[in-house]
């Protein structure tokens, strides 16, 4: 009986028994992680890439990484190239990439995109916002957004015409706020219901 119940034990460890974790094949273990569930992982590492500078990863266990992109050229993700992860939301990533326009020195694009690191697919990229300035595609910096099952939402710094509030879902693609009144960091999902702040007052939405 003793011999049996030894035999249990030592088969238990080798298999990790019926809770064992899903194999995390492909996805390695970084140092310096930014985020992680039970489906994903994103950090920083894998050596420099052509500026010179570490490059940001994203895996969905039992897939391969996909690779997001080099962080910001001038030592922060808001330099004049270089990418920022905003958010992880079971295996979908959201990140911001500013850029210089390819062929047109001087000229910055700042894009949002959402892809889904499992399938390895761009789900969208789209630029973060509306700007006036000339030279530049999309708003400045996202700083509020929230995922869900793919949707996105986020409050992207605009120009002198304020904060702006957009999302992407079913239904497409909108804004939903702009002014200098909005809240930057306000943004919250609970359910399907968006929420905000916009002149101290909460204000919402349905995100699809």
């Amino acid at each position: 009986m003793a011999l049996a119940v030894i035999a249990v034990v030592l088969l238990t460890a080798q298999t990790g028994g019926a809770t064992a974790a899903r194999p995390r094949t492909h996805c390695p273990r970084p140092l310096i992680v930014y985020y992680v569930n039970p489906e994903a992982v994103v950090w920083l590492g894998g050596g420099p890439g052509p500026e010179g500078l570490p490059t940001y990863y994203g895996c969905a266990y039992g897939h391969k990484a996909y690779e997001l992109g080099e962080a910001g050229t001038h030592g922060t993700p808001t330099g004049t190239a270089g990418v920022r992860p905003l958010a992880l939301s079971n295996r979908i990533m959201a990140y911001e990439k500013t850029r210089e326009i390819e062929g047109l020195p001087g000229l910055i694009e700042n894009d949002l995109i959402v892809v889904n690191l499992a399938r390895r697919q761009v789900l969208y990229k789209v630029p973060t916002g509306t700007s006036t300035e000339p030279g530049t595609v999309g708003a400045g910096q996202v700083l509020s957004i929230v995922l869900k099952e793919g949707s996105v939402a986020w409050i992207a710094a605009g120009d002198e015409a304020g904060y702006q509030v957009h999302v992407i879902d079913k239904h497409g693609a909108r804004t939903l706020a702009v002014g200098p009144e909005v809240d930057p960091f306000s943004l919250a999902l609970g359910g399907s219901t968006l929420y905000w702040t916009q002149s101290g007052k909460p204000e919402s939405s349905t995100l699809y």
